[in-house]
């Protein structure tokens, strides 16, 4: 099959899987949860945004758990499309039945469901980036997949928010799983399945386990993911809580809101793909640190704001930095992960975004107990901070020369504490 047939199939499943976090998770789905189904009085002694955080914390903590395991697995087993195939299914039908009842336990219940599903199926597709390119290549077409995902999740949402807006969510989830699984057929359908990993340097249920016992061989990948689980908190937490944000704080209705997801969508599409450009010519851990920095000015702008037009620059930037960080990120894990083993390493990178978005979402849960929601948001840009300074610490030519030695390394190596 022609290499960019399938560049275009794995690109497509960005595009399908961004309808689920723009819909559910950040813009229509999560405003309805806070007003519709949540009780008025709250639960649990918490309040409505800050349920809606736990809620998502709970999801992120089983994805970051179960993520490098499942990684592992597929490695070994060539199973990355089974994995694929499974989750788009579970993802797609707990959404649609997530629209049809406002009851709070099974909408929590449906709502863990999709949301495990997605953010494993995000494991499994990133494990073909390396198939795909070079390593001169993985930035562009990691960037060129956000672009287009923010494209996708664009098209969703002015599909679904003009249903959603007349009350008819369960028409509008609908829609949304229907989009969803349409669109990521042509990347199940169509991408190879890599062979199986023939190394036995880990094991299907030790690989948080085998990489920390392998420490000295590994330790820019260790380093990359310690500062992503700092900048992928911060991230969670604006995606998480932006709408409601947009609301309660800044006064936005719901036609100003639906703007401004319009624009945060087309700044973060030309922030992923410019910042793939600006990888595979200047490097990619510049492209990384810089989309870091956007972020803390728009973390600043938004919550320093004190009218609409300083709060719709900050969001701008916060579109662009989001996109440049996602594909930044991903590209990198592409380049850190060893032939054979990169479902393994996505599920680590997952377990690292996941960990980071469970941190930031607590973060903000304790926080908002004390604070007023624009100082607990601004406080949680701090971990933009912490991921800039750690990733000093990431030699990205180390952490490729590592990849390759270990494709030449002997079986017994997984019995190593420390090498390097």
């Amino acid at each position: 099959m022609n290499r960019s047939i399938e560049r275009a199939a794995w690109c497509a499943f960005d595009f399908a899987n961004s309808s689920f976090t723009t819909v559910v998770i950040t813009v229509v789905y999560a405003r309805w949860f806070v007003n519709h189904v949540v009780p008025a009085e709250g639960a649990f002694g918490l309040q409505a945004d800050a349920l809606w955080a736990l809620c998502n914390a709970a999801t992120m903590a089983a994805a970051m758990l179960l993520g490098p395991s499942i990684g592992a697995a597929a490695d070994r087993k060539a199973q990355r499309k089974r994995w694929l195939t499974a989750t788009v299914v579970v993802c797609c039908g707990a959404t649609a039945l997530l629209g049809q009842t406002q009851d709070f336990g099974a909408s929590i219940v449906l709502l863990f469901c999709a949301g495990l599903a997605f953010l494993i199926s995000e494991n499994a597709v990133s494990a073909f980036l390396p198939t795909l390119g070079t390593t001169a290549e993985l930035g562009r077409i990691s960037g060129m997949g956000w672009a287009v995902g923010y494209c996708g999740g664009l098209a969703a949402l002015l599909l679904v928010n003009p249903i959603a807006a007349d009350g008819a969510m369960g028409t509008a989830l609908l829609l949304t799983a229907a989009f969803f699984f349409i669109c990521a057929l042509p990347a199940v359908l169509l991408l190879r399945e890599p062979p199986a990993a023939t190394s036995n340097n880990a094991s299907d249920t030790g690989a948080l386990r085998d990489l920390w016992q392998q420490r000295g061989h590994w330790r820019d990948t260790l380093h990359f993911l310690q500062a992503q689980c700092l900048f992928q908190a911060g991230v969670a937490v604006v995606i998480t809580l932006a709408a409601i944000y947009a609301e309660e704080v800044v006064g936005l209705d719901d036609g100003a809101v639906m703007r401004l997801f319009i624009l945060l969508q087309v700044t973060a599409g030309l922030g992923a793909w410019g910042c793939g450009v600006f990888q595979d010519r200047f490097g990619a851990m510049g492209g990384l640190k810089l989309s870091l920095v956007v972020w803390i000015a728009a973390v600043l702008c938004c919550t320093v704001a004190v009218d609409s037009t300083l709060f719709h620059i900050g969001a701008a930037l916060a579109g662009a930095g989001m996109g440049a960080t996602q594909a930044s990120a991903r590209a990198v894990v592409g380049m850190l992960a060893p032939e054979g083993r990169a479902a393994t390493w996505f599920g680590l990178w997952g377990f690292a975004g996941k960990g980071g978005a469970l941190l930031g979402l607590v973060c903000f849960t304790v926080l908002r107990s004390a604070l007023p929601l624009r100082e607990s948001l601004g406080l949680c840009g701090l971990l933009f901070l912490g991921g800039l300074v750690a990733l000093r610490k990431v030699d990205l030519h180390r952490g490729l020369q590592a990849a390759r030695r270990n494709n030449t390394v002997d079986s017994d190596l997984r019995q190593s504490s420390d090498f390097s």
